[in-house]
């Protein structure tokens, strides 16, 4: 059951301040000819100015929303005047949603699985691969003064298994894999389904403090270099001709995601250049010693080029 969010939390999703007030329209029981929630999502139709209700639900574990109203704001009013009658406790529980709810919800969970799924695929495939050990593309750049495990290094760290660094976990296969490339890996997978959540939705709907949040997310993912490239969305919805832009930079944002979960069949300079722009630590030593793309990004395609404007 999720915590119930109070009324200012529910406007502070608001894309602006038009939808805030439009929301709290719709706010009210009687728009609502069915509402409901299951505790972890929300669900109702409201009337409309068409002989068909609009359906709207919210998924409260990310928050994600679906509406099939024809506003291009996201969230829309729909969705937000269901969270403020929740809010209220104007929604009463139910023990199961429409199929309209629960084929949402199977679709994103279907994304969210297939996209676990490749992952686990390309750790198989690294960890089956005979005479294959953890290389840049796995353990990623070295940070000033990071050690390698060596036979006879010391003792392990308590509640570690003996031979495995401090830090790391067991992956597939036997194979170590550190915390952190599990955490970027999840932070990733939310980004993915993020920008095709965006992308579905239309771009009109994109606003600053969705960039916000989801940058913000990104840094406790440890995946500060994309974190950052995000962050910088706002100034491209500024911009003229943005639309376009701004799907550029989300095809690029998503390139990355995809480059980093796919890693591992990828040649070593350009894992590396992956790992450097996902925001991976690497000394001044690795920079001169690697190739040349992992300097200049050339072998990154396109994601380095000099913006104007």
């Amino acid at each position: 059951m999720t915590e119930r969010w109070s009324r200012d939390q529910v406007l502070a999703l608001a894309p602006d301040a038009s939808s805030q007030k439009a929301a709290q329209g719709v706010a009210a029981a009687g728009k609502w000819s069915l509402r409901g929630t299951t505790g972890t999502v929300l669900y109702g139709e409201c009337k409309g100015s068409g002989a068909r209700p609009y359906l709207a639900a919210v998924d409260l574990s990310e928050p994600a929303y679906r509406c099939s109203c024809p506003s291009r704001k996201f969230p829309c009013k729909h969705a937000l005047g269901l969270l403020l009658l929740w809010s209220a406790d104007g929604v009463p529980a139910q023990e199961a949603a429409p199929q309209w709810v629960t084929e949402w919800l199977d679709g994103r969970a279907e994304r969210a699985a297939k996209s676990a799924a490749r992952l686990d695929a390309a750790r198989t495939r690294l960890a089956t691969t005979p005479g294959t050990a953890p290389s840049a593309r796995d353990a990623g750049p070295s940070a000033p003064g990071a050690s390698a495990a060596v036979p006879g290094a010391g003792p392990s760290a308590p509640g570690t298994a003996p031979g495995t660094v401090p830090g790391t976990v067991p992956g597939a296969g036997g194979r170590v894999e550190s915390v952190r490339h599990q955490r970027v890996a999840a932070g990733l997978a939310e980004l993915e389904r993020w920008l095709a959540d965006q992308v579905r939705q239309g771009l009109a709907g994109a606003q600053e403090h969705d960039w916000d949040g989801l940058a913000k997310r990104l840094i406790d993912a440890q995946a500060p270099g994309v974190a950052g490239v995000v962050s910088r969305l706002a100034r491209v919805r500024a911009e003229e001709g943005w639309p376009g832009r701004l799907l550029e930079e989300y095809a690029l944002v998503n390139l990355l995601a995809i480059a980093y979960r796919r890693r591992a069949a990828l040649p070593d300079p350009l894992a590396q250049t992956v790992l450097i722009r996902t925001g991976f630590p690497i000394t001044r030593e690795e920079v001169l010693a690697g190739p040349r793309c992992a300097i200049t990004g050339t072998c990154w395609a396109g994601a380095t080029r000099p913006r104007t404007g």
